[in-house]
């Protein structure tokens, strides 16, 4: 992980930038906040854009990320914010949440169920009394289908391309962890520039595994919804009031 949202932090979130739809995130993820009624939001992972357009509808935000250089990438566009460098599996907030997103599908770093369980649990004490935790994870069958970790990915902004090429393989069936390899290129005109990450570690959930997971931790299950794209889902549960 350190690697890649580390020395590649950069090349990541203009990638981000360019590759997801942040307004159909956003928009996914505001029909569920306003559903549960939700104001003070911790926000974490990546998806900087998404974060930055919840914040323009009137949410109360706390920016989280595990490294220092996300951080700083998301600080010009979440001006007033307040951020918390920290682990996910250790949130260290002064106040209570109303709502835990944890999409990007950064879950996919939770290797073992004894890590997957650290992070619900840490949710579960960042938040009110029935507030709620918003997930996405990749799919099990699903994650190494279709040209995001398996081909290539292009992307065009102003006179900026990027390519992204990917490779996937399996190394274990339970839990179901990937080993994924990828190069990046960055082209201004004529000019490239190059940046690899080799050997990143990935893991997919099952939909009844997370299930089983969020109930172990103590939170309710709410429900599975459909993300914005097919090799992930997005799970919903909440504290007991």
């Amino acid at each position: 992980m350190k690697k890649l949202y580390s020395d590649l932090a950069g090349i990541c979130h203009e990638f981000y930038k360019q590759y997801f739809p942040h307004r159909n995130i956003a928009a996914r993820l505001d029909a569920i906040l306003k559903k549960h009624g939700c104001k003070k939001v911790v926000f974490i992972g990546g998806l900087v854009y998404v974060a930055a357009l919840l914040k323009r509808k009137g949410y109360d935000l706390t920016f989280v990320d595990y490294t220092p250089e996300m951080l700083a990438e998301a600080k010009p566009l979440l001006k007033g914010v307040p951020m918390c460098c920290c682990d996910m599996r250790s949130l260290k907030l002064k106040t209570k949440a109303d709502a835990v997103v944890a999409v990007g599908r950064s879950f996919t770093y939770m290797y073992d169920d004894a890590d997957a369980l650290k992070a619900l649990s840490s949710f579960r004490r960042a938040l009110k009394p029935g507030g709620i935790v918003v997930i996405d994870n990749y799919e099990v069958g699903k994650i190494d289908k279709g040209p995001y970790f398996t081909g290539t990915v292009m992307t065009r902004s102003g006179k900026v391309l990027l390519m992204r090429r990917s490779s996937i393989q399996p190394k274990k069936k339970k839990p179901a962890l990937y080993t994924w390899s990828c190069t990046y290129a960055k082209f201004v005109g004529r000019k490239a520039i190059v940046y690899k990450d080799e050997g990143h570690l990935l893991r997919a959930f099952a939909k009844d595994e997370t299930k089983a997971l969020i109930e172990k931790s103590g939170l309710d299950f709410v429900g599975h919804l459909p993300n914005f794209e097919r090799l992930s889902f997005v799970s919903v549960a909440q504290k007991n009031a």
